[in-house]
C-alpha cells in the first residue's frame, strides 16, 4: 500500500498564508509600513470554507534581527480574504522579520518568518520634505 500523506480521520481544517507584503519597502525609520497578508481557509475536505464567511482573526509579531518583539499589528480584514494593519516603524534602521498568527472558529496557523521589511534611516530623500528649526538665509 502507498501512503497518500494524510490518515483517515486526522484531516482537520486549517489556515493558509497565500500571500504577504509590505509598502512602502523598505520603509524610513519612524514612518508607518502598511502590512496586507492574503488568507485562506480550508475545512477538513480541504475545500475552500469561502461560504460560511472568514471570521480570521490575524495578528504580525515584529521581531529585530536579535529576535526581541518590536512591535504587533492586528491585521483587520480589508477584503473577504486580504488582511491588513499598519506598522509605525519607530525602530533603528535595519532588517525585521514578521511572524503571523491566524485563527478561526475551525483552525489555526502560525507563520514564522512570512516576511522581512527594511527599515532605513529617514532623510529628507526619503520623505519628500525637510524641516529645519534654524532659519533659512538667503544673501
Amino acid at each position: 500500500t502507498g501512503a497518500s500523506g494524510s490518515v483517515a480521520g486526522a484531516a482537520k481544517a486549517g489556515i493558509d498564508l497565500i500571500n504577504i507584503s509590505a509598502a512602502p519597502s523598505p520603509v524610513s525609520s519612524g514612518s508607518a509600513v502598511k502590512i496586507n497578508a492574503v488568507f485562506k481557509e480550508s475545512n477538513a475536505t480541504d475545500t475552500s470554507a469561502e461560504g460560511n464567511g472568514s471570521m480570521i482573526t490575524a495578528l504580525a509579531t515584529i521581531l529585530d534581527s536579535n529576535g526581541r518583539e518590536v512591535g504587533t499589528v492586528s491585521l483587520s480584514q480589508t477584503s473577504e480574504h486580504e488582511y491588513s494593519g499598519v506598522w509605525n516603524a519607530v525602530v533603528a534602521a535595519g532588517e525585521y522579520t514578521v511572524s503571523v498568527a491566524a485563527s478561526s472558529p475551525q483552525a489555526t496557523g502560525t507563520f514564522e518568518n512570512a516576511l522581512k521589511i527594511d527599515v532605513v534611516e529617514a532623510t529628507a530623500d526619503n520623505s519628500g520634505t525637510t524641516t529645519s528649526s534654524a532659519p533659512v538665509v538667503t544673501d
